[in-house]
């Protein structure tokens, strides 16, 4: 796969798990206002956090296009993957939530099998 193509897929994923971060932020701001009812609609729509969270997903999706475009799906998909790593390490440094052994372990067997599936496409 050329670098160009990885850099893509690399961008989708980390604009996904950075769109999962900020929306998590919006939501839990709004849900600390105790907003309820047709408000919360309101709030959630103009939320910044929400909306940047929605857009990033839309930028990730143009550049997933681009890789689907040009990869066989059975080794672009196990990239998604990576999604959980991003999300999890991004969870960690930047909301403090924990990352207990068992979840790290589960990290781990997600960078084995993802490193498995782009080795086994190049054998």
């Amino acid at each position: 796969m050329p670098l160009i193509i990885w850099a893509y897929a690399l961008a989708s994923i980390a604009l996904s798990a950075l769109a999962q971060l900020s929306m998590k932020i919006g939501m839990t701001r709004i849900r600390e206002a105790h907003v309820e009812g047709p408000a919360l609609v309101g709030k959630i729509a103009l939320s910044p956090h929400v909306i940047g969270g929605l857009a990033m997903y839309g930028v990730g999706a143009v550049l997933w296009l681009a890789v689907l475009a040009r990869v066989p799906l059975s080794m672009a998909y196990p990239l998604v993957s990576l999604g959980f790593v991003f999300v999890s390490v991004l969870a960690w440094s930047v909301l403090g939530e924990s990352l207990p052994l068992l979840r790290l372990g589960g990290i781990a067997c997600i960078l084995v099998g993802v490193a498995m599936v782009g080795l086994g496409q190049a054998a």
